[in-house]
C-alpha cells in the first residue's frame, strides 16, 4: 500500500508538472502574440499618422498656393482698376477744359 501510495503521488507531481509546464507554454505563447499585436499595431500607427502628416502638408501647400494666386488676381484687378480710374479721371479733365474752352469762346462772342 505504501508503494502505491508513493506512486500516486509521484504520478500526482508529474501531472502537476505537466500541468504547469504547459500553462507557462500557453503564457508564452499569448505574451508573444500580445507583443506582436502591440509591435503590429505601433507600424500601423506610425504608417497612418505618416500617411496624415503627408496629406495635410500636401493640403498646406495647394492652400499656399491658392492664397497666393487670390493675392495676385487682387493685386491685377486693383492695378487695373487704377488705371481705369486714372483714364477717367483724364478724360472727365479734358471734356471739363473743353467744355470750359467753348464756353470762353460763346461768352466771348456774344
Amino acid at each position: 500500500a505504501e508503494e502505491a501510495a508513493l506512486a500516486i503521488g509521484r504520478a500526482a507531481e508529474t501531472a502537476t508538472g505537466a500541468l504547469d509546464a504547459r500553462t507557462a507554454e500557453t503564457a508564452a505563447a499569448f505574451a508573444r502574440a500580445a507583443e506582436e499585436a502591440g509591435r503590429l499595431v505601433g507600424a500601423r500607427t506610425e504608417a497612418a499618422d505618416a500617411a496624415l502628416r503627408t496629406s495635410v502638408g500636401g493640403l498646406a501647400e495647394r492652400a499656399e498656393a491658392a492664397a497666393a494666386t487670390i493675392a495676385a488676381s487682387g493685386e491685377t484687378v486693383g492695378a487695373a482698376l487704377g488705371a481705369r480710374s486714372a483714364e477717367a479721371a483724364e478724360i472727365l479733365r479734358r471734356s471739363a477744359e473743353t467744355a470750359t474752352g467753348a464756353l470762353g469762346t460763346r461768352t466771348v462772342e456774344v
